[in-house]
């Protein structure tokens, strides 16, 4: 469905869609004491949100449109958090080389910083 979106602002809306998504997962599974499902788990969803970042991450983030790319950026920063350990531990170089060289080209450079503490974060807690 992600490959098939050629507007950036259907990918925008997307981007968007999915970064709270995976962002609401995240709070859900922190919050378990209060959880009505206290069975869901990260990883229930890590495959689904591998193969969105496959597409955030070498696609979409080559984009010319800063705000897609900043969206993108942030989507990023949350599926790191919901990838399979094993497939973050052998793609943190790339995401990690590929963050960085996100520096120069944008303006926002709290949010690159975000997505590598992020991946760095969720390999140590393996």
């Amino acid at each position: 469905m992600l490959g098939m979106a050629k507007l950036d602002n259907q990918k925008s809306a997307f981007a968007s869609a999915l970064c709270k998504f995976s962002e609401a997962i995240l709070f859900y599974c922190s919050n378990k004491e209060k959880a009505v499902d206290k069975s869901i788990e990260k990883n229930y969803f890590s495959t689904q949100i591998y193969a969105a970042f496959e597409i955030f991450f070498n696609i979409w983030i080559k984009t010319s449109d800063q705000k897609l790319r900043h969206i993108v950026i942030e989507a990023i920063g949350h599926f790191v958090n919901l990838i399979a350990n094993e497939k973050l531990e052998s793609d943190l170089p790339k995401i990690v080389n590929g963050v960085l060289g996100l520096y120069k080209k944008h303006s926002d450079q709290h949010i690159i910083s975000q997505v590598i503490l992020s991946s760095y974060i969720s390999i140590l807690s393996i």
